[in-house]
């Protein structure tokens, strides 16, 4: 009987336990659905300003930086913000979110910006989101409301920064540029995730959703790409596709569980480049799959969906080779006998490729020598056997991790690119003075008109004089 009672004690105080710390776990594990620590209503602009510059005040210091409140996001909050009406943001203006837990209850209304000149110094995206100081933003979106970004140029109407974790619940998101932009570290080291269950996302100028570098996990909803002049400026120059997806980066990952990808109106693939793994969604458009850039070593795993007639990938394009571990599809997914054809010619082809990779290219350039000069720098290297040529690559951007270089982003102030030559010394002139700048070099074999690159040298540093 007393060991009973014991049991019967034993048993209440658990219970009591679990009871007192299972709100800590719900505000862990719930925090991004459920930021219930206060409910914000706001009408405008100015609302939202308001709450950065409660955040901007230090109570115990007394020190007041309210007058930033224009160029910083809403950080250290739990707070659900409710629109009580359609809200219509200047250029300068956007609901910008930092560290913290945030819903945005679009209620059935409207929030838009009108865009006559994308510039360096404007306003960005009506919503964005980004982690501050190695800390998590969380945002969750739902009201079936709309967010857009409309005029001859614009901006994304939802734009995803390094370190955040964002759910899309429902809505609708529409641009004349990319719908959704999500830019990661691309290091790896800082998460940003969006997770979308539904919605309706129409780009009237670019890519859908453009992820770099992020993880993006697509389980319903509508996606359209129309195809319409490219959204061009001096900002952001360029070509640009009208894909669904447009997928980037070597640690980028897409996860097609359920949704409507619709690329009828467009000449471009529904899917570009990347790491993409279909397990379920129907897809319709004039092409499939497009891996225009072997670099990030892209890969399709097909597992389910719907794909009706829809060609694999685009006739006439510097197709891609896909070997048999880069593309795969499961026996249980229903394909027309002529997008197995197609894919079954990408395999063999690529697989024909990895083996002349192996073949033919060249081993890795080792970079003997860097000398500084004013606005110049001078290249030398150890000649490579078989080369036919080498590529130099010269960037001021970097990401580096312990002193060392894990990937260099190239920006088009000063690229050059060397074919069919032998000598084992170059020049880069017309440099910034006194600059830094990242330089590295790989040798190509050239058979039959196909390039076949070796691996790039280090990547070296040196500052101009």
């Amino acid at each position: 009987m007393k060991k009973y009672l014991r049991k019967c004690i034993d048993v209440m105080l658990i219970s009591a336990l679990c009871m007192l710390i299972a709100p800590v776990f719900d505000t862990q594990v719930f925090a991004a659905g459920n930021a219930s620590d206060r409910v914000v209503h706001i009408s405008s602009f100015g609302d939202f300003q308001s709450l950065i510059e409660e955040t901007l005040v230090d109570e115990k210091t007394g020190e007041d930086m309210r007058h930033m409140a224009k160029v910083v996001p809403l950080c250290g909050m739990n707070v659900t913000i409710i629109l009580d009406k359609d809200i219509t943001l200047k250029e300068d203006q956007h609901l910008s979110f930092g560290d913290g837990n945030y819903v945005l209850d679009l209620n059935g209304h409207t929030l838009k910006k009108n865009v006559k000149k994308i510039t360096l110094e404007g306003g960005g995206s009506p919503v964005s989101a980004a982690g501050v100081d190695n800390k998590t933003s969380k945002l969750t979106i739902k009201g079936k409301g709309t967010i857009k970004c409309t005029g001859k140029e614009s901006y994304a109407a939802l734009d995803i920064s390094e370190g955040c974790d964002v759910k899309l619940l429902n809505g609708t998101f529409s641009s004349n540029n990319s719908v959704i932009r999500i830019d990661g570290d691309g290091l790896g080291l800082i998460k940003t995730k969006l997770t979308i269950k539904n919605g309706t996302f129409i780009s009237e100028g670019t890519d859908v959703i453009y992820n770099d570098e992020g993880t993006l996990i697509i389980n319903g909803g509508d996606f359209r790409s129309k195809d319409c002049k490219a959204n061009e400026s001096n900002v952001f120059p360029g070509t640009y596709s009208h894909s669904c997806i447009s997928d980037h980066g070597l640690r980028s990952r897409v996860t097609i569980n359920g949704g409507t990808f619709d690329n009828e109106t467009s000449d471009q693939p529904i899917l570009e480049c990347g790491h993409i793994t279909i397990k379920g969604g129907s897809f319709s458009g004039k092409a499939l799959f497009y891996a225009g850039m072997d670099m990030y070593e892209p890969y399709l795993h097909i597992k389910g969906g719907k794909f009706g007639s829809t060609k694999f990938y685009p006739e006439g394009y510097d197709w891609c080779f896909l070997d048999d571990k880069h593309l795969t599809y499961s026996k249980n997914v229903k394909l027309t006998s002529a997008q197995k054809k197609q894919i079954r010619r990408e395999i063999r082809k690529g697989n024909k490729e990895r083996e002349n990779q192996k073949k033919y290219a060249p081993s890795r350039t080792i970079m003997s020598n860097l000398t500084a000069g004013k606005k110049t720098i001078a290249v030398k290297w150890e000649k490579v056997k078989k080369a036919d040529g080498y590529e130099i690559e010269i960037s001021q951007n970097k990401k580096k991790y312990d002193g060392k270089i894990s990937r260099i982003f190239y920006v088009p102030d000063s690229k050059e690119t060397i074919t069919k030559y032998t000598e084992k010394g170059y020049t880069f002139k017309k440099l910034k003075e006194g600059s830094t700048y990242w330089i590295r070099i790989r040798a190509f074999n050239t058979v039959k008109s196909v390039d076949y690159y070796g691996a790039w040298s280090k990547a070296k540093k040196i500052k101009t004089k």
